[in-house]
């Protein structure tokens, strides 16, 4: 198994890091600017930069605090034991927020640059499409930032859950998240006889810049097969993710296949996944991990981890249509009003309204009061 940790950056990659120790027991320490926003961040680390008083959504705020405390942060204990015990280090944050979009971009940059030898992957959570304009332009930004340096990244999706209420939507994706972290420590990984993907097959797909995306079906009975095969089932579970959606270039650099199914099952199981390749795109290197289930009561599992997939084009075309949609929205102006043809003549007649004399105040110049009042008081 490979020893994870995560650095939760913001709120979004706060509550992420404080599941990951709750569910799977991956250590990690918390960055924010906002002391409120670690108020249920209680398992891991906090470290706080700024002012406690948060960014209030702009990402320039959070990297100016960052940038005046980055070295007294990056010498603090908890965060450089926290690297320096670990081989990989998942940096989560939202992609529309102020303090972890604008930190999370840079943070890893600089701690690439400071850890050489560590593997730092970047996990960024993209809002749903109802989200304000200023949440889809910081989204932009980010991911503008993170295509500039060579870098893994994961990118999920807040707008896949976004029939679900707002707890149900952050609870699924924090979930996705935290189970993909424990399959990359290699906690479906059993002994086997067979072929199998070590610790160096594990470094080499995780290392692999780009993008990374996991795919993976749990769960499923020997009779469930009859209804539907199990690389049809794995596609389906690749469409249905919180993953964001993947770009249709069909571009992808590596690709790693672990199974836990039952000696029966597993005969119906093709592992090179030519279906799945279909839609995914033929890697340039593959990996296969093979567990055969030694009682039927085990649970069949498929995991598939592709690396070195590209930008998804397709999923930033639509957050820059909404950008563009409420931009037309906020900047449009009325030519004409139903004000502009309003007459209350007769309302002014029946009530006997009549012109007031107004007086200048000598210590005050109000000669522009007439002109102010003229647009209003009926001559």
């Amino acid at each position: 198994m490979l020893k994870v940790a995560t650095i939760g950056m913001g709120k979004a990659g706060g509550e992420v890091a404080e599941l990951a120790k709750k569910a799977y027991s991956i250590d990690g320490v918390a960055i924010n600017t906002s002391i409120d926003d670690m108020t249920t961040v209680t398992n891991i680390h906090q470290i706080s930069v700024g002012d406690d008083k948060g960014a209030g959504k702009d990402r320039n705020i959070a990297k100016q605090f960052v940038y005046q405390k980055a070295k007294e942060m990056l010498a603090l204990p908890e965060l450089k034991e926290l690297i320096e015990n670990h081989e990989v280090i998942f940096n989560i944050s939202s992609t529309d927020g102020g303090s972890g979009s604008g930190m999370a971009p840079v943070l890893t940059d600089v701690l690439k640059r400071l850890y050489p030898e560590k593997r730092f992957i970047l996990v960024g959570i993209l809002p749903t499409l109802k989200e304000s304009v200023a949440g889809q332009q910081n989204t932009i930004e980010y991911m503008k930032e993170i295509r500039n340096f060579d870098s893994t990244y994961m990118l999920y999706d807040n707008n896949t859950r976004a029939n679900l209420t707002r707890s149900e939507m952050f609870q699924d994706v924090n979930r996705e998240i935290v189970l993909d972290m424990a399959i990359i420590r290699g906690d479906f990984q059993y002994a086997t006889p067979y072929t199998n993907i070590d610790e160096r097959d594990m470094f080499k797909i995780i290392e692999t810049p780009g993008r990374l995306v996991i795919a993976k079906v749990f769960g499923f009975k020997e009779k469930d097969i009859d209804d539907k095969s199990v690389e049809d089932r794995l596609i389906e579970s690749l469409r249905s993710s919180t993953h964001a959606e993947l770009d249709r270039d069909q571009i992808i650099k590596r690709l790693g296949i672990i199974t836990n199914l039952s000696e029966k099952v597993y005969k119906t199981f093709d592992t090179n996944v030519s279906k799945f390749k279909e839609l995914v795109g033929e890697p340039l290197e593959g990996f296969e991990h093979i567990y055969i289930n030694k009682t039927e009561e085990e649970t069949n599992r498929v995991i598939a981890i592709m690396s070195g997939l590209s930008v998804p084009d397709d999923r930033i075309e639509k957050i820059l249509q909404r950008i563009d949609e409420v931009t037309a929205q906020l900047t449009k102006t009325k030519e004409s009003s139903v004000l502009d043809n309003a007459n209350t003549d007769l309302i002014d007649m029946l009530r006997g309204t009549g012109t007031s004399a107004t007086t200048k105040d000598e210590n005050n110049d109000l000669s522009d009061l007439d002109s102010i009042f003229g647009q209003y008081i009926k001559k």
